[in-house]
């Protein structure tokens, strides 16, 4: 098995939203973390999210992402290579922690309770932890409800289409689903690229971005909302969702904003 993040920073140029935050997605996070600016906590090196705060440090576990995306335009920013589920008492406290998409990248429910734990543990009083996630709707999505999907005006773009594979295998287990399966899956279902390509508009190129999912070690997570509320109520006293914007997908990508209630 091959280790997923060194051939995906390869092919960051070639993602969009929902896999990557437009414009939309970082304003509904700034706007979400409020005031909350003076010592921020990235998860990942997301250079949108990067460029939106000026006091920041960011902590990734792959040493290759970190030197394909890591460009910080301020002295007050900083990187660390470091397991999100292993940053003790040298992380922090942090005003507020953010991130896109990186609870979904976690392995199992156990991973995402583990890292809400983490988080409180890294937050001061009254700190604020926001991060846009994915999550499967409650309908389950079929392998009809997907083949219907690139007949139609609307299949939206490449990688929301990948996300709802996604969803779709991640219903039938438990939340977490392998990458090498969603690979499987859609070669299974749509055998001929080209004649994908030519329904859809979608560039060859784009669509075998999915390869990166060959060999991987790698396993994401999409709980629904109800699951993911049991796992924010295990770490976080209050929190809400928020829209993330209009892009393709966007209903199955809201943000969390959740907090750590202020001491009296």
């Amino acid at each position: 098995m091959k280790d997923h993040w060194k051939d995906y920073q390869a092919r960051w140029h070639l993602l969009e939203a929902p896999l990557r935050p437009n414009q939309e997605v970082v304003d509904a996070i700034t706007l979400a973390v409020g005031g909350e600016t003076s010592n921020v906590l990235l998860l990942g090196v997301t250079p949108e999210l990067v460029e939106a705060f000026e006091h920041l440090t960011a902590v990734d576990k792959s040493e290759e992402m970190i030197g394909a995306l890591w460009q910080p335009s301020k002295s007050t920013q900083t990187v660390r290579e470091a397991n999100w589920l292993n940053m003790n008492d040298a992380f922090g406290p942090y005003s507020a922690v953010v991130g896109d998409g990186c609870i979904n990248a976690l392995q199992s429910a156990d991973e995402i309770e583990r890292l809400m734990r983490v988080l409180k543990a890294r937050l001061l009083d009254g700190g604020r932890f926001v991060c846009r996630v994915f999550e499967r709707p409650d309908e389950p999505i079929t392998d009809e409800d997907l083949l219907l999907s690139i007949d139609s005006a609307a299949h939206g773009n490449f990688h929301a289409f990948k996300w709802q594979i996604a969803m779709s295998l991640a219903e039938q287990s438990g939340a977490s689903v392998r990458a090498v399966d969603i690979l499987a899956s859609f070669n299974r279902l749509f055998p001929d690229r080209d004649r994908i390509a030519e329904k859809t508009g979608w560039s060859l190129e784009v669509i075998n971005t999915i390869d990166v999912y060959e060999q991987s070690s790698m396993s994401l997570c999409f709980p629904n909302r109800q699951e993911f509320e049991q796992h924010f109520a295990l770490g976080f006293d209050e929190f809400e969702w928020l829209a993330s914007g209009t892009y393709d997908l966007a209903e199955r990508c809201p943000i969390v904003l959740a907090k750590r209630a202020a001491k009296h």
